[in-house]
């Protein structure tokens, strides 16, 4: 049969231990004490410029008068297709001045608007690309 562990004893102070020497604070080791971290995280590579994918290029967009034909025109072929007149009633446009406008349209005037560039068709329906 095995035999059981004593317990420490407890009239023992623990500073006898002779593995671990008693210091005290006023003491200054004579060499410097250096702890290991318990984990240490695995290293990253840095990240640099160079390692970072290029950024989609935002597609160029067309000077107003270009962007407000290019959308008149695919207008009318959606018009064509469902077998009615659809024109541009509105665009907003980067290039647009900051004060509202009416744009003389091939159809009618149309309202012109500073902001992201898109327009939108009299069925309703908005368009950023022709």
């Amino acid at each position: 049969m095995a035999k059981k562990a004593e317990p420490p004893k407890k009239d023992a102070p623990a500073h006898e231990d002779a593995a671990a020497p008693v210091m005290l604070p006023t003491e200054v080791p004579e060499t410097p004490v250096t702890s290991a971290p318990a984990e240490q995280a695995p290293a990253v590579p840095a990240v640099t410029a160079s390692d970072d994918p290029p950024a989609p290029e935002a597609p160029a967009i067309d000077a107003l008068p270009v962007f407000i034909r290019k959308h008149e025109d695919a207008a009318a072929r959606r018009g064509a297709e469902r077998g009615e007149q659809i024109v541009v009633v509105e665009v907003s446009h980067p290039g647009a001045g900051e004060a509202a406008a009416v744009f003389p349209g091939r159809d009618g005037g149309i309202r012109l608007s500073r902001g992201d560039a898109g327009a939108v068709y009299s069925d309703g329906s908005k368009h950023i690309t022709p």
